[in-house]
């Protein structure tokens, strides 16, 4: 099933502004925020995959990706840290090789169409 996804009108400023990385804005929720919309960006991308749970994933490799390269040099403590609370919290889920994005990450930045 394919989901229909739309930002949740009530979300810090700093979104919609894409602001949530810059040094003063970044922390595990912002981490998160871009892991999600990288990951929901390139499915839209693929004509070949749907958007749903089981392809809302990613490895560590992607990281750099998302991130850049500069920006995951400077804050990797921060953002190695805020994987494993993210983790332990349930809003990712680790599966073998990839780590998975669950219906709580979703649901904390958009609101699903039936």
């Amino acid at each position: 099933m394919s989901l229909k996804l739309n930002l949740r009108q009530d979300l810090l400023i700093k979104y919609y502004l894409n602001l949530h990385l810059s040094d003063d804005n970044l922390n595990e929720e912002s981490v998160l925020y871009e892991i999600l919309t990288y990951t929901i960006q390139k499915i839209n991308e693929n004509k070949d995959k749907d958007l749903s749970y089981n392809n809302l994933k990613f490895t560590s490799k992607t990281l750099k990706y998302i991130f850049g390269d500069d920006k995951l040099e400077d804050n990797k403590s921060l953002i190695i840290s805020s994987l494993k609370k993210l983790i332990e919290t349930d809003y990712l889920e680790r599966k073998g090789k990839s780590i998975h994005i669950t219906n709580k990450s979703v649901i904390k930045f958009y609101n699903i169409e039936k």
